[in-house]
Parts: C-alpha cells; structure tokens; sequence
C-alpha cells in the first residue's frame, strides 16, 4: 500500500512540475498604458458615433491580438453576456504585421458595430 501512495505522490509531483514549467514559459503580455485622460476622450469619441462597443486591444508584431479589454459599451443595445462573446471574436481580428521601427505590442482603440440582422426564411 505505501508504495501505492508514494506513485500517486510521484504522478501529482510530475503533473504539478509539468504545470508550471508550461505557465513560466509563456512570454509576460505588458499592461495596457493610456491615461484616463485618453480613456475620456475615446469614450466621448464613441459615444457620439454609431459604434456599439469600444474595446482596447493590444497587438503583437505578427498583427494578431493578444489582450483585450471592454472599455465602453451601448447599454440601451446590448447586455454584457452578449458584450463578452464579441470581446472573445476580437481575437480572430488580424492587422498588419509591425514594421521594424514599431514596438513588440501596439496598442489601440477598436470601436465595433454589432450586426444583429436576421433573415427570415
């Protein structure tokens, strides 16, 4: 029996190893750098356009996102469940490849509009 404990010991110890060598070797994404000020603006900016949601997106070299954030949304359109799920498609955008004078994560503003059309058939 104790030689039983000390395998499932072992496979814990291996499987928690395992774990966080994969985590560690994931590169550390830098935080988003805008003033509140900025914030302001692009919110007042969106506000007064025919956009629905306004994300915060971070782009690496290769031009595909790898951090998003929800910055503002139309509340009267849309609920925040429904919100989330365009959140997770912002990650299928692609932009342009960074030119070599440009940083590793370029960030930016993304308002997007939402079609909500149905076809009737």
């Amino acid at each position: 029996m104790p030689s039983l404990i000390r395998k499932t010991i072992n496979v814990t110890a291996f499987a928690c190893i395992g774990f966080i060598a994969a985590c560690a070797s994931k590169p550390q994404l830098p935080d988003f750098k805008y003033t509140d000020e900025a914030i302001s603006h692009a919110r007042k900016s969106f506000r007064q356009s025919h956009k629905e949601i306004l994300f915060l997106l971070m782009v690496d070299r290769d031009g595909k996102v790898v951090k998003s954030q929800i910055i503002d949304w139309k509340k009267d359109d849309l609920k925040r469940t429904n919100v989330e799920k365009f959140k997770r498609s912002t990650y299928n955008i692609e932009f342009k490849p960074a030119k070599d004078s440009e940083p590793d994560y370029r960030q930016l503003f993304y308002p997007m509009n939402v079609n909500s059309t149905f076809e009737w058939r």
